[in-house]
């Protein structure tokens, strides 16, 4: 009898028990307060910040979060400054985060009131957050919750960026580690370098629809309607397209130019075609793009003359000898093909690209004749948008394909220097204390 007063007793107090830890993972609304849950404590954060934007709930965060507190840790198990440091290395995409560790209730009033004392999660920088729950293993009716707030930028991509200075999360293309930045647009040319390897990995340049974009999206796969006799040779073809970009495309500096504002504007193939018109590196462009639909190997170059002057032109590779292709020729300037070989002495070249990829380099050597060896240019894959390829109908050539010409035209401007500008991209994180 006192055995089986004893089961019952027993059976009645695990009944009991079970029943009071289903009440506080499912708690009804009433005096106890709303869950723990993602919602409620969003809503009750983001109610504290006034008028600063709403927090968003971060995924990777989250995920992460789930991953790094075990099932059954306790606070004491897990500290904010411990989970801040693990964050900062799993997370490198994050500028700055801040952390809180709550044993509370599993119902909201009190852990509302903690987060009230959180006064980081108040401050308006932090644009992101994620929490993670655990019940208290031996304390019955109390949840340990860890949450995060914390700061991220966006994903650079070129477009997004404009004159004032900005904030950004980028993945370097050489190392391929993630930094953030502040990048500032101007009126040159953009290098990107990472404060990680400290090498520069993309360049950026001002379209005519003052956007930014990577150089060799300028290139857009643009070939003129042209006829070329059956049996020409690609050296013979090279020379027709090289000769004809100089008979047909004038040059103009870009102050000069009703399209900018003393600005270095860079015009897509198809636009300096249906100009007629563009400075160096416009012509270039259009040279390689359509070089390149012919089938013959080309690139743009970014570098200096012998003169020490910002300057781009155009290399192209036939039967493995390398040419180099000036676009700013005047009309009574000799217009041979020349030898890159030639003209080492004259043309200093730093960067390079073609349709699909960037060009650094490598060599410290001032001045270099070759323009395709792996050891002396670093690649870096930027593949073209196949929906770009340009249909463009010219302004000079629409009613009728036409063959290059061979003669001589008047006009041709003398070229000036293009300039550029060195952005260096540096680290911005700040991590905050709880």
């Amino acid at each position: 009898m006192i055995i089986r007063l004893i089961l019952l007793l027993a059976c009645a107090l695990v009944a009991t028990a079970g029943a009071y830890l289903a009440k506080w993972q499912v708690p009804k609304m009433g005096n106890k307060g709303p869950a723990v849950t993602k919602s409620v404590v969003m809503g009750h954060i983001n109610s504290l910040r006034n008028r600063g934007q709403a927090l968003a709930w971060d995924d990777e965060i989250a995920t992460w979060l789930e991953s790094a507190i075990p099932e059954q840790a306790q606070v004491e198990d897990v500290s904010a400054d411990s989970l801040l440091a693990n964050l900062q290395d799993n997370l490198p995409s994050l500028a700055a985060a801040s952390a809180g560790v709550f044993r509370v209730p599993a119902s909201g009033p009190t852990l509302f009131r903690e987060l009230e004392q959180w006064m980081d999660a108040r401050e308006s920088e932090y644009t992101h957050a994620a929490l993670v729950t655990r019940q208290s293993p031996d304390q019955l009716g109390l949840t340990n919750t860890w949450a995060v707030l914390a700061v991220r930028f966006p994903d650079f991509t070129p477009d997004k960026l404009a004159g004032k200075h900005q904030e950004f999360h980028h993945v370097c293309a050489r190392c391929g580690k993630d930094y953030n930045g502040r990048f500032a647009g101007g009126d040159r040319i953009l290098l990107l370098r990472c404060p990680h390897c400290n090498e520069t990995h993309d360049i950026l340049a001002l379209g005519t629809d003052s956007q930014y974009r990577r150089v060799n999206s300028f290139i857009q796969g643009f070939e003129p309607k042209a006829n070329f006799p059956e049996g020409m040779s690609k050296l013979e073809e090279l020379e027709r397209i090289w000769r004809t970009v100089l008979d047909h495309c004038q040059y103009t500096n870009d102050t000069a130019s009703k399209y900018t504002t003393n600005k270095d504007f860079w015009q897509s193939s198809d636009e300096t075609f249906g100009k007629q018109s563009g400075d160096c590196e416009d012509t270039s462009i259009l040279l390689a793009d359509w070089l390149d639909r012919r089938g013959i190997e080309a690139r743009v170059v970014i570098g200096e003359t012998s003169s020490l002057l910002g300057h781009a032109w155009c290399v192209a590779r036939v039967d493995g000898i390398t040419y180099l292709l000036e676009t700013t020729l005047a009309a009574e300037d000799v217009r041979s093909l020349r030898h890159v070989g030639d003209t080492e002495d004259e043309y200093r070249p730093d960067y390079q690209f073609d349709r699909d990829h960037l060009y650094f380099r490598q060599s410290k050597k001032a001045w270099i004749s070759d323009y395709w060896s792996e050891n002396l240019w670093a690649k870096v894959d930027y593949p073209a948008d196949e929906s770009s390829n340009s249909q463009h109908e010219s302004q000079w050539a629409t009613t009728k394909a036409w063959l290059p010409k061979t003669e001589h035209s008047e006009g041709a401007a003398t070229p000036v220097a293009t300039s550029q500008q060195t952005t260096t991209a540096t680290q911005h994180r700040t991590p905050a204390q709880p």
